[in-house]
């Protein structure tokens, strides 16, 4: 889905908690859409719950269409074995796309913030 098509039901949920964050946001929507929207966690994700949430949900989508197919079914694949090998079935309609670039974006959060010390905080903090 494009922004354009979710961002009138975004703005209606913010209205509910009026804040300049776009956590409460995203985690309500992701709440009720978990394949459509992706969650902005600021102790993870550092600079990236800086910028607009339509900014990280257009790059949140981005990022998964850029990467071809025959990596997406693998990606796919490879977490399924993961969850499955946890002992956990599949959930029906389980959000692998925002999923697995949540992940992504986490490892990447993860290694920047360890090289700098400032875990658990923007790098700008």
């Amino acid at each position: 889905m494009r922004w354009s098509e979710v961002e009138p039901f975004v703005r209606a949920v913010a209205l509910i908690k009026p804040t300049r964050s776009p956590v409460f946001a995203s985690k309500f929507c992701h709440f009720l859409l978990p394949a459509v929207f992706p969650v902005v966690d600021r102790a993870v994700l550092g600079n990236w719950s800086r910028m607009p949430y339509s900014e990280y949900f257009d790059s949140v989508r981005q990022e998964w269409l850029a990467v071809d197919a025959e990596n997406r079914r693998a990606l796919t694949t490879t977490m399924r074995r993961r969850i499955e090998a946890a002992g956990r079935s599949m959930i029906p309609l389980y959000p692998m796309a925002i999923k697995i670039t949540e992940l992504r974006r986490i490892g990447r959060a993860s290694i920047s913030t360890m090289a700098t010390g400032t875990v658990g905080r923007s790098s700008e903090s």
